[in-house]
């Protein structure tokens, strides 16, 4: 059960830990302590980020095409902004009539983007998540349980 924490120093609101988990994913768990939970989040993330980095290519993460849906990527970190400039400046656009936004490309009648797209969205989505968790899970803690043998069971004194 969590219980607010009583430390006034360890609840206090703490700025770092929320800009750390934005620039990596589970950095901001990994300053607080929280180990396990910082190498889970920032595993789940990479995974979902790059496996639409990997299905659709650089050409999802693009500001001019699909702004909304950048946004959400945005929230991974600043690694959505530095490929988003590479893209710009390798692939411009050629037409602004083509649906896809690749110097190579041509529009298509499938939705090859769209699963890759939301792949990375939804991975900026899940960094926001982590970022609240960071804000709030300094404020609180494991309730303490008495301490005692493992299993419950008190031995007696002979």
């Amino acid at each position: 059960m969590l219980v607010p924490d009583a430390d006034d120093a360890h609840a206090r609101f703490n700025l770092f830990a929320p800009i750390l988990a934005w620039i990596v994913p589970g950095l901001g768990h990994w300053f607080l302590g929280h180990r396990r939970r910082a190498r889970l989040i920032a595993a789940g993330i990479a995974i979902l980020y790059f496996g639409g980095l990997l299905l659709g290519g650089l050409g999802v993460i693009d500001r001019q095409q699909k702004p909304l849906w950048f946004y959400g990527q945005l929230l991974v970190g600043p690694a959505t902004p530095i490929i988003n400039a590479w893209h710009a400046a390798h692939y411009p656009p050629k037409d602004p009539t083509y649906s896809v936004n690749h110097a190579y490309a041509r529009p298509s009648f499938s939705h090859s983007h769209e699963i890759p797209t939301l792949f990375t969205t939804v991975a900026g989505m899940l960094n926001l998540l982590a970022i609240l968790d960071v804000i709030f899970l300094p404020r609180f803690r494991r309730e303490q349980r008495p301490a005692g043998p493992p299993g419950g069971v008190e031995r007696r004194a002979k």
